[in-house]
């Protein structure tokens, strides 16, 4: 009779503990729903390219700004790269999901470089074309954005033609 109790109360417990735990975790999912709505922060995703596979300007510009932008971060992974055909030319570029921190007049931003493999059918060309999904996060204060549009971008651009040279 003490084994059947014993059992009972431990098969009680954990039926207790699983509720406790499904309860948080559903608590848990409200409150992220909840709070990313009322989030200060705005991501913006820039492509690599756009939907008709050509180039995004935007995203080769941060590519260039934030290659040289890692020379003097903090970042502990780099990744780098150097063809054949270029002479003593190294090329530094972020890793998968590293984070780079940028000041631009006194505000903060903060960029992710992401990269997905989707294959949608195999034996489909374009598909192949679009195995790779490269995008780059920007993540700043939303009510910065305007700031991000009219100058930090533009200043991006302008900033990578002239690394460019």
């Amino acid at each position: 009779m003490a084994i059947f109790t014993a059992i009972s109360s431990v098969a009680a417990t954990v039926l207790l503990v699983h509720k406790v735990i499904n309860d948080y975790r559903v608590l848990f999912s409200v409150i992220k729903k909840t709070s990313s709505k009322f989030s200060k922060k705005v991501t913006m995703v820039i492509d690599e390219c756009d939907g008709d596979q050509v180039k995004n300007e935007i995203y080769e510009a941060a590519e260039i700004y934030l290659s040289n932008k890692l020379m003097s971060t903090k970042n502990r992974k780099l990744k780098v790269s150097k063809q054949e055909k270029e002479n003593n030319l190294i090329k530094v570029t972020m890793e998968h999901n590293e984070k780079v921190k940028d000041v631009y007049d006194g505000y903060k931003f903060k960029w992710v470089w992401l990269e997905f493999k989707c294959f949608d059918n195999p034996k489909d060309m374009d598909s192949l074309l679009r195995s790779e999904v490269k995008c780059f996060q920007l993540t700043f204060h939303k009510k910065h954005k305007n700031l991000a549009l009219d100058y930090y971008l533009p200043y991006i651009i302008k900033e990578a033609k002239f690394l460019k040279r």
